[in-house]
């Protein structure tokens, strides 16, 4: 982000004259980081339903550490073998650990079907950068339901995350 600054000193008293214009440059960051990065649902029956909404097991927890809000899109690969993928035994949504963590409109806060294609999920998740205090992260949710006729064994998914700048929010041009 590139600023046009000119500035003038006053002493309660009088104002000084203004000095030559300066550009100064900001530039964004975009880190992340996963401070809880892995759900384990353990042993679980057929047709037997989890999710992380009580935090047992906890859910993955996304974190802003960069410098600016980031919209971060999700996907999903498989988790079932005998399921459909997307479909409702494999949802997601997200929530924030307090207010204002990023914009409700555009972040996903209702259970939906873990989309295997990239999809815009959080919107202007927030950051804190020592000058600033306030939520800087958000709880993905994951909520599984053991289809009825799946095959015995260890299950997992991979969840990939892509952050990129929130100048506007999702859609920005």
């Amino acid at each position: 982000m590139d600023i046009i600054l000119t500035v003038r000193a006053y002493d309660t008293e009088e104002y000084g004259s203004w000095t030559a214009e300066r550009n100064i440059t900001i530039n964004s960051e975009i880190t992340v980081s996963l401070p809880v990065s892995e759900i384990n649902f353990g042993s679980m029956n057929l047709s037997e339903y989890k999710d992380t909404t009580g935090d047992d097991p906890e859910a993955i927890v996304l974190q802003n550490d960069g410098n600016a809000e980031i919209n971060v899109s999700i996907n999903f690969t498989a988790l079932w073998d005998s399921a459909a993928f997307p479909s409702d035994k494999f949802r997601y949504k997200l929530r924030e650990p307090s207010g204002e963590c990023y914009e409700d409109a555009g972040t996903q806060t209702a259970w939906l079907n873990a989309p295997p294609t990239t999809t815009e999920s959080v919107n202007k998740l927030n950051f804190t950068s020592g000058y600033q205090t306030g939520c800087n992260n958000a709880s993905l949710d994951i909520n599984i339901t053991v289809p009825s006729d799946e095959p015995a064994g260890n299950k997992s998914s991979i969840v990939t995350f892509t952050a990129s700048l929130s100048e506007e929010g999702f859609g920005a041009d």
